[in-house]
Order: structure tokens, then sequence, then C-alpha cells
């Protein structure tokens, strides 16, 4: 199977996820799949890369790809068209919030404040909170 062919901000993109912290697979060897796989603290998803100084018509997604993200759409699995180093800080800034919005929240930005004579910490985020 020949590996699919990447674009010319694949590698500043994945750069851009592992400053971040996010563990970063290159699928391209794989057809008819996403560009890479990112994780970090329970937090993943699938994101297929595209160069975004190129004209859309040659931005567009191919049969395979577009499959691909129809199945993780359908399936709930995050799926994301990244075509900057801007949109990778989107994508974590989604990521963060889906993962404070729901039971993962690990208090990483919190603030400690009394209520009823008690010392609490808030989650400045998803501002859970934790006595």
């Amino acid at each position: 199977m020949k590996a699919r062919k990447k674009d010319a901000n694949h590698h500043e993109i994945a750069k851009e996820f592992e400053k971040l912290g996010y563990q970063v697979d290159d699928m391209t060897a794989i057809n008819n799949f996403c560009d890479i796989h990112i994780a970090r603290q329970q937090r993943y998803a699938y994101i297929e890369i595209k160069d975004g100084k190129k004209p859309p018509s040659q931005r567009k997604l191919t049969s395979g790809e577009s499959t691909f993200a129809d199945k993780c759409r359908e399936n709930s699995v995050l799926w994301f068209l990244c075509e900057s180093v801007s949109d990778v800080h989107e994508i974590d800034g989604i990521l963060t919030q889906l993962y404070h919005d729901g039971e993962g929240c690990d208090m990483v930005q919190d603030d400690t404040t009394e209520l009823a004579g008690k010392k609490a910490q808030r989650c400045t985020v998803c501002k859970r909170m934790e006595y």
C-alpha cells in the first residue's frame, strides 16, 4: 500500500499539536483514513490536514477522506479539518472545553475559594467544585 502524499503544512501542524502536549500519530500510510490522530489526557481526535494556502478546489476531501469523516460523525467520534496552526489552537480549545464539560476535569486550572466556612477549589474552565 502506497502512503498518501502529505500536505505542505503537515509537519508544522503535527509539531504544533506536540508543543501543546498531544501525542501525535501519523496515519498517512493508511488509505481512506485521517492524516493524524492526536491524544492527551483522555482527549483525542482524528485530524485531516489540508494546506490552507491552496485554493479551495485543491483542499477538497477525497472520496475516502469524506467517507471516513462521515463515519466519525455518525458514531460521535471527534474528527476535525485542520488547515493552519491557528486551527490547531481552535481544536485544542474545543477539546479542552469538551473534556471539562464531561467528567474528565482534572482541575488543572483552579482557584481556591471559601464556601460556608469550607475551602473549595473551583475549576475556572468548567466551574466544577471540589471540597
